[in-house]
């Protein structure tokens, strides 16, 4: 699922428990053979086809290590990705943060073609939001079969806990529940029951998430904002990959009580998530899209949204729409001209349907006539 497909669907309709899942982890279409590789086991080495960002890592050299999968066509993984930096920062000199592009051609037109361009662009292009050491797969395939296949792991992100003795020690989805392993782990006093809790806790906390969720978007379907308000920061407690949605929404609230406050959070949004670019796209679609509950629109804050996005994201179909979308909404006709250019471009490169090719282009078309009227 696209992430801004599902942003474009209204929300008392996106809080589905199977959408919200979608959200959580993307899969790919692999076969089922046996899982060999099991927590306790001796972590498989590291054997990639290039090193992107940082340095090549030993995980025997006595510390502990996070083996992060991902891909560039991985919505949650992005969402996951300055999460995954934060913690990097918090735990710098005991952990040590790998993240390995796998499985990129899923997502490419040709599948024989070579990925290596386009996961460097995005690394090139990331900057803070992934601010730890990045590794490419590659055509070998080597890291996702003797990982991910072999571990049974068919959605990502993924996460793999290394321990001090170069063992396996959990694996997981980075945003729940590794933040809570790793002081354990580093502790030594990582055991089972202290797994089991920690599950039990992630798996009570999507339930009641998914729950408040729901009730979230009744209070906006209803127009109580200040329910909405209420609900949105324990949906993000429960359900921390959900914060593309709900911020943007409590925003889009607070412009219904409060447009100060809306303002002040937008500033504070804008510096929380200067490395986050998903969620910083998804504040300007907001903003921009006739659709949403925003009560006064704010052209150039969505484009000091969409700026910062820029800066830490390699810009792909979903986000040059939107910015070709502020831009037209801004009286920027030449930059809406610009971004729906790149878009289409994207689209026909990715293989999309000609459904929404033809839509890119019929965007396209009405920018460039607007370009036109501007010059007369």
């Amino acid at each position: 699922m696209n992430i801004r497909h599902f942003l474009r669907i209204p929300f008392a309709l996106a809080v589905c428990a199977a959408a919200v899942i979608a959200v959580a982890q993307q899969t790919a279409k692999p076969a089922a053979p046996p899982v060999t590789l099991h927590v306790g086991d001796p972590a498989p080495s590291i054997s990639v086809m290039k090193w992107l960002k940082g340095h090549p890592v030993d995980l025997k050299d006595g510390k502990v290590h996070v083996v992060e999968f991902w891909a560039t066509w991985c919505g949650p993984c992005k969402i996951g990705m300055p999460h995954l930096s934060e913690l990097a920062k918090e735990f710098s000199g005991k952990v040590v943060f790998t993240g390995v592009s796998v499985w990129e051609e899923a997502a490419m037109k040709d599948k024989t073609a070579d990925t290596m361009p386009k996961v460097t662009s995005f690394v090139d292009h990331a900057h803070d939001m992934m601010a730890y050491n990045v590794a490419a797969d590659g055509s070998a395939k080597t890291m996702a079969n003797t990982w991910m296949t072999a571990a049974g792991q068919h959605g990502i992100p993924a996460a793999f806990v290394i321990d001090q003795q170069g063992k396996i020690a959990w694996i997981g989805h980075p945003l729940m529940g590794l933040a809570e392993v790793l002081p354990l782990v580093i502790d030594h006093k990582f055991d089972q029951a202290a797994a089991d809790k920690i599950a039990t806790d992630w798996k009570d906390n999507l339930a009641n998430g998914q729950k408040i969720m729901t009730d979230m978007g009744n209070a906006e379907k209803a127009k109580d904002y200040a329910k909405v308000i209420d609900l949105s920061d324990q949906v993000v407690a429960d359900m921390p990959f959900a914060v593309s949605f709900t911020a943007p929404t409590k925003y889009a609230a607070l412009t219904n009580t409060d447009p100060l406050k809306a303002s002040q959070f937008a500033d504070q949004s804008l510096r929380d998530f200067a490395n986050a670019p998903l969620v910083l796209e998804s504040f300007a679609s907001t903003i921009v899209d006739d659709k949403s509950s925003v009560a006064k629109r704010d052209y150039s804050l969505a484009m000091k949204f969409v700026k910062q996005a820029e800066s830490c994201l390699d810009p792909d179909w979903s986000f040059a729409e939107t910015y070709a979308l502020v831009c037209s909404k801004s009286g920027d006709a030449n930059g809406a001209v610009k971004w729906e250019t790149q878009a289409l471009q994207s689209a026909q490169a990715a293989g999309y349907p000609q459904k929404m090719l033809d839509s890119s282009q019929k965007k396209l078309d009405e920018y460039k006539l607007a370009v036109q009227h501007q010059g007369r």
